[in-house]
């Protein structure tokens, strides 16, 4: 359900940046949007998690204001790199910086969820008291 809820959620967001992006919207006003949601979500999971015990309404909250802003942040950062090394010279080299920005964009996708299911170990929610 959780990872039903994340595709639909990336989804939407294409949708609203591609309405927004034709109706004269820049790639710099989606940075910083997303940018300032995914530090509320982080503020938020620092003050849920202080309390040692994690309610499921606090863990969705968090974990909404972390994951609806990515696709705001991703897809330009993407635009705005490419246009970065085509405005310093380096347009002949630009499939070598875009395969070494996916490229450990990938790694950090693939290291993330283990980092996570290792942190969760450290996490007690309220209806399980068990701990790894």
């Amino acid at each position: 359900m959780l990872y039903m809820s994340i595709g639909l959620s990336v989804a939407v967001d294409i949708v609203i940046m591609v309405t927004l992006t034709r109706r004269g919207a820049q790639d710099r006003y989606f940075l910083v949007c997303g940018h300032v949601c995914v530090g509320v979500g982080l503020i938020l999971s620092f003050i849920f998690l202080s309390s040692r015990t994690f309610s499921m309404v606090e863990f969705i909250v968090s974990f909404a204001f972390l994951i609806v802003p990515l696709p705001f942040v991703g897809n330009p950062n993407v635009s705005l790199y490419t246009k970065h090394i085509d405005d310093e010279g380096l347009a002949s080299r630009t499939g070598f910086f875009m395969g070494l920005l996916l490229g450990i964009g990938g790694v950090c996708r693939s290291l993330g969820p283990v980092w996570a299911g290792y942190s969760l170990g450290y996490v007690v929610f309220e209806r399980e008291t068990r701990e790894f």
